[in-house]
């Protein structure tokens, strides 16, 4: 059983984690609060503003109108989505704010999901921390763009598959060909059982998005995955019902 905890601390807070029952709020309160819970990485969605500054928001349509109430016009400057943020129940992050929060919190690494022209977005985070390669692992959406992430000075790289239609052959391939810092599988691709080939050659899996206990433990103990993104199993919250339920480290 101990293989399964040693896993723990690298679950990933999907979207900066859940705060007041609310999901993909990308804010500096859900960062905290997933610190709180014991994770030490936390996933965030990142878009271009109109003035090409990236922010931390799922996207400019449905997510905007969710988190600022109002109807969306599509982007805006960083000087009104600062407004905005000012004006909501919590503060979506920009570079500037997530510095500082990262600057307290000095054991957390950021997952990027850079939807839209992700390898500008990867250049502009790079130039703006002084430290990127060992506070931020980028995800990618293909592998050609393995190569451009590694010459921009990132050295943990997550293949993400849930936009790449690679066949299993490919993914294996390609996988244990580079030196990635993991791939993350959705669901049906993590039942193929690919995640024990692949870790049976030294290259970790992620699963997104789960928010079932017992779909974590299938995963974990028949699939073979290392470890997932969710909005809800945060690891203090697992901990304590592995130990009720004695399947403890110790044991």
């Amino acid at each position: 059983m101990v293989w399964f905890f040693k896993d723990v601390g690298g679950r990933v807070a999907h979207s900066g984690g859940v705060y007041l029952d609310k999901k993909y709020t990308n804010s500096l309160e859900a960062m905290q609060q997933s610190v709180s819970n014991g994770y030490t990485h936390i996933e965030l969605d990142f878009v271009f503003t109109s003035d090409e500054k990236l922010v931390c928001l799922h996207d400019w349509e449905e997510s905007f109108e969710y988190h600022f109430d109002r109807p969306s016009k599509g982007r805006v400057l960083l000087e009104q989505f600062n407004q905005l943020v000012t004006e909501a129940p919590y503060k979506n992050c920009n570079l500037n704010t997530l510095h500082r929060f990262l600057e307290n919190n000095t054991h957390v690494v950021v997952i990027t999901d850079i939807k839209e022209r992700n390898i500008e977005g990867l250049r502009q985070i790079f130039e703006y921390f002084k430290d990127a390669n060992n506070r931020f692992i980028p995800q990618i959406y293909g592998i050609h763009e393995y190569d451009i992430a590694r010459s921009i000075g990132f050295d943990r790289i997550i293949w993400t598959l849930y936009k790449d239609n690679s066949s299993y052959q490919d993914i294996y391939l390609n996988s244990i060909s580079r030196d990635l810092y993991a791939v993350t599988l959705d669901y049906p691709r993590a039942r193929s059982y690919i995640a024990w080939k692949l870790r049976s050659n030294g290259v970790h899996t992620y699963v997104h998005t789960i928010n079932d206990l017992y779909r974590l433990f299938a995963l974990k103990f028949i699939y073979g995955v290392n470890e997932v993104y969710t909005d809800e199993l945060a690891p203090s919250v697992v901990s304590r019902v592995v130990n009720r339920i004695g399947l403890n480290a110790d044991r």
